[in-house]
């Protein structure tokens, strides 16, 4: 893994609500699974060796929130995701077919949208917000969702909503899905963060 110095400030929305800047200090080549990031403020990444992969996972990166105690690096695969906030899977899969994995539907012609819920779905989500931007050698598709029929447990949880990130192209992508709740004091944070994380990713290194 090279890792290039260097400084980018991501500003901007969360889709269509207002966002604090993001001031990134490392940017990070991924060759090995044609993706290279910016690592947002907020995030640090750790460094992952001889992880676990199913077949068609190029790599897997993952990040631990900023000031939170990990090692340098971590071999065993329960070791570095008991320290992990956030895991992210870069796959051999088209970015539409990501997309609909996870319940967004990513046409070139429109807007993303949801897929429509089962009629006996114990959790109902409508769509407030979506957009897509193009990245270099790749695309972004983002949404927020809003839980519109939740079990008693999102309630106790205090869930109320998804934001759905899905990049990449035609050969490859990464996807996660962020809950959104109002009883976690990390929630709206991380999220500013892996967007800024997945708005910053460029697929030329694999091309």
């Amino acid at each position: 893994m090279i890792q290039r110095v260097g400084t980018l400030l991501l500003c901007g929305g969360l889709l269509l609500t207002t966002l604090a800047c993001h001031a990134a200090a490392t940017r990070v080549d991924r060759p090995d699974c044609g993706v290279s990031f910016q690592t947002p403020t907020g995030l640090r990444q750790l460094e992952i060796t001889d992880a676990e992969r199913e077949a068609g996972t190029l790599c897997i990166i993952a990040f631990a929130r900023a000031g939170k105690p990990t090692h340098a690096t971590v071999g065993q695969v329960e070791g570095w995701r008991e320290l992990a906030d956030y895991v992210l899977e870069v796959k051999q899969v088209p970015l539409r077919e990501a997309a609909r994995e996870r319940g967004l539907v990513v046409d070139p012609d429109s807007p993303p949208q949801l897929l429509p819920a089962a009629p006996d779905a114990s959790v109902v989500f409508t769509l407030k917000h979506a957009q897509t931007q193009a990245l270099p050698h790749g695309e972004l598709a983002l949404a927020e969702t809003e839980a519109s029929k939740r079990p008693a447990s999102m309630i106790r949880n205090g869930t109320t909503g998804q934001l759905i990130l899905v990049a990449g192209n035609d050969d490859r992508s990464v996807a996660y899905v962020h809950w959104l709740s109002t009883r976690s004091p990390h929630s709206s944070e991380d999220g500013q963060a892996l967007a800024a994380l997945f708005k910053s990713m460029d697929f030329t290194a694999g091309d």
